[in-house]
């Protein structure tokens, strides 16, 4: 009985040292994770108002009614997309409150973006006195 009772503790010991061992590792790779995932939203949105702000600046540099259709990819935890006069912002949900991320052009924008995680298509016009950006 002795040697049942010797058995059944040595497998609750091994079974602690396995737990003492994953959950320290389980709670780094859970934070490695979230802060990836926060570079990559926020690559995303640089990586997509620069484009914008850069065809903007070619198309009105073209001027009306020069006009170039591009894909973008807006990320996960966008809470704002922000066309103002020369600036494009996206603000972006971190676990620390929020982040802007933003480009700015030559151009006037005007228009608006869906916030909603996706790749669009997009088209940049020049106007006479701004540059419209519009998802297609």
């Amino acid at each position: 009985m002795a040697c049942k009772a010797q058995v059944a503790m040595e497998y609750f010991l091994i079974a602690g040292i396995v737990l003492a061992v994953l959950l320290p590792t389980w709670a780094y790779v859970t934070a490695v994770n979230s802060d990836t995932n926060y570079q990559l939203s926020m690559a995303y949105a640089y990586n997509a108002a620069q484009k914008i702000a850069s065809i903007a600046d070619m198309v009105r540099s073209q001027g009306e009614p020069a006009s170039i259709k591009t894909a973008i990819y807006v990320p996960a935890n966008v809470e704002s997309i922000t066309l103002t006069d020369r600036e494009i912002s996206f603000r972006i949900a971190t676990s620390s409150g929020s982040t802007d991320v933003y480009a700015t052009t030559k151009a006037n924008l005007t228009g608006s973006l869906p916030i909603v995680q996706g790749s669009y298509d997009v088209r940049i016009t020049a106007g006479q006195n701004n540059v419209s950006v519009q998802r297609v």
